[in-house]
Parts: C-alpha cells; structure tokens; sequence
C-alpha cells in the first residue's frame, strides 16, 4: 500500500483556557489542539 500525503494550511489560535487549537479550513471538522504549538500541530497531522 502506498500512503499519499497532503499539506494543507492550518490557522492557530490560543482558546480561553491557554491551549492551542489548530484548525484545517480546507477540511471540515478538522480540529485538534494541544498544550503548545508543535503538539497541536503535531496532533493535526495524525488526522
């Protein structure tokens, strides 16, 4: 099996509570977030 990988802009915001949300517009309901920037990034791409 061959995995395709695909880059898509992600906006980041910081939420009330201090934790960070990373949002993929191009794909709904794509929505993560972590304690710091790179977690949050980094959970986003293992959707």
């Amino acid at each position: 099996m061959i995995a395709t990988r695909f880059a898509f802009p992600v906006d980041l915001e910081t939420d009330q509570d201090g934790r960070v949300v990373a949002r993929v517009a191009d794909v709904p309901g794509c929505v993560t977030d972590g304690a710091t920037q790179d977690e949050a990034l980094h959970e986003a791409n293992r959707v």
